[in-house]
């Protein structure tokens, strides 16, 4: 599939309005089949974004809301966040769902590369980081995708399903996220 045949996909910031969808995902364990725990309740989502968009600047997160025009229309279809993980080192960690119908099809790769120029050219990032499980193909798949290395496996670091598991760390610099914009012009 081209990338002229998607449909528009756009990131835009997480308001009040976007709990109800937020917390639909968030609280459906069929969508986080890699986590070792989902959130208990939609009240338990609800508290938590409240506090973090309240934030005052600086702020310490940053909640997106990933949509797709269909009609002439957007439409919720997952929810991208950034947030800080190292601030005296200019390092941010993201973190990114969509809703199980939507994947496969590119979105997350579009919001992903949107989210990253947000974070080197608004936040001006060093370094982004993210993290998966081992068993998470599609997350892997997309990170190194967007130009993200592994840069590190964290040994039994998850308890899931009973088993420990390893997660992930990839990175991206800013010099790498620049070559790559500068090699796709």
């Amino acid at each position: 599939m081209s990338l002229s045949s998607f449909h528009p996909v756009r990131l835009r910031p997480m308001c009040m309005d976007d709990l109800e969808f937020v917390s639909r995902l968030e609280c459906d364990p069929e969508q986080w089949p890699y986590e070792e725990a989902v959130a208990p309740c939609a009240e338990a989502v609800y508290d938590k974004y409240r506090q973090e968009l309240n934030e005052q600047e600086p702020r310490e997160h940053y909640n997106h809301i990933v949509e797709i025009e269909e009609q002439g229309e957007w439409h919720p279809i997952g929810i991208m966040q950034i947030w800080s993980y190292v601030a005296h080192r200019k390092s941010w960690e993201i973190g990114y769902a969509l809703a199980s119908t939507y994947e496969g099809r590119g979105y997350a790769t579009h919001a992903l590369h949107q989210m990253l120029q947000f974070a080197f050219e608004q936040l001006h990032a060093h370094k982004v980081v993210a993290m998966c499980h081992e068993d998470n193909i599609r997350s892997i798949r997309l990170l190194e995708r967007v130009g993200m290395r592994r840069e590190g496996i964290f040994k039994e670091e998850l308890n899931w399903r009973g088993q420990w598991k390893d997660q992930y760390f990839y990175a991206i610099l800013e010099h790498e996220y620049k070559r790559s914009i500068d090699l796709q012009s």
